[in-house]
Parts: C-alpha cells; sequence; structure tokens
C-alpha cells in the first residue's frame, strides 16, 4: 500500500482498482487452468465473479480514501 501512495494523488480510485484487480484476477485464472480446474460455466457462477470483484473492489476504496481518512481527521 505505501507504494501506491503517491500514484493514489494522480489516478481515479476506479483506475487504481483495477490497476489492482485485473492483474491478480489473470493470475488466479492461470493458476486454476495450469491446476486443471474448471472456469465456471454458467451465468449465476459468474455472476457470484463479479459481484466478489464488485465487493473486493469497494472495499479496497473504502479504506484509503474514506474511512481511515475520516477516522484520522478526528
Amino acid at each position: 500500500m505505501v507504494a501506491m501512495k503517491g500514484l493514489m494523488t494522480a489516478f481515479s480510485p476506479l483506475l487504481m482498482g483495477s490497476f489492482r484487480l485485473l492483474p491478480s484476477g489473470f493470475i488466479l485464472v492461470a493458476v486454476a487452468a495450469a491446476q486443471g480446474r474448471p472456469a465456471p460455466s454458467t451465468l449465476v457462477a459468474w455472476a457470484w465473479v463479479a459481484a466478489f470483484a464488485l465487493v473486493d473492489g469497494a472495499c479496497f476504496q473504502v479504506g484509503p480514501r474514506g474511512l481511515f481518512r475520516g477516522v484520522a481527521q478526528g
């Protein structure tokens, strides 16, 4: 997180979340494929994957920009 502190002022939160989530998602898919695990095949399964990604991305943004900032300012 410290390494990304300088970038947080230069880029939007959506772009920062994309920089974090997309590479990790590709790595996760590559590891699952290497282990021979099947990809989600139904629309409901992909909806769960998308919902998790949205929640994970939202939680990442609340920390550095919202919740901790408010607590630190008192």
